[in-house]
């Protein structure tokens, strides 16, 4: 994981490890919920899409119920970068972890991207 991008995070960090804390860990592991919750918000874009060019089924979720969840999903998303950032890290940076979870979302994305070849 790379060290954070300002002096000060650098400091910070060097600090925290030297007394035998680990906040590379804790960054790496934000950085894996931020892409959970930044795969989330991308799915439910993806489902409005579909809900619009499709439609609903029974008992299927209205558009409200969509457009809900994803603004929660935006709304962890940006949390997560804010504590980040917070915490001297870099919250554009592709964690160890963040990656291994982007790899196993992909596949759910997929089914719901790749266009259909039902009515």
């Amino acid at each position: 994981m790379p060290l954070p991008p300002t002096l000060k995070g650098k400091f910070a960090t060097a600090v925290e490890t030297i007394n035998g804390e680990h906040p590379i860990f804790f960054l790496d592991k934000l950085g894996e919920r931020q892409a959970f919750e930044r795969a989330g918000t991308r799915l439910y874009g993806a489902l409005l899409s579909k809900y619009d060019a499709y439609g609903s089924f029974t008992a299927g979720p209205s558009r409200d119920d969509l457009e809900h969840v994803r603004e929660e999903e935006y709304r962890h998303c940006t949390l997560l970068q804010a504590d980040i950032a917070q915490l001297g890290g870099d919250p554009t940076t592709v964690t160890p972890s963040a990656n291994l979870q982007a790899t196993a979302a992909h596949g759910v994305q997929q089914v719901v991207v790749v266009p259909s070849s039902l009515p």
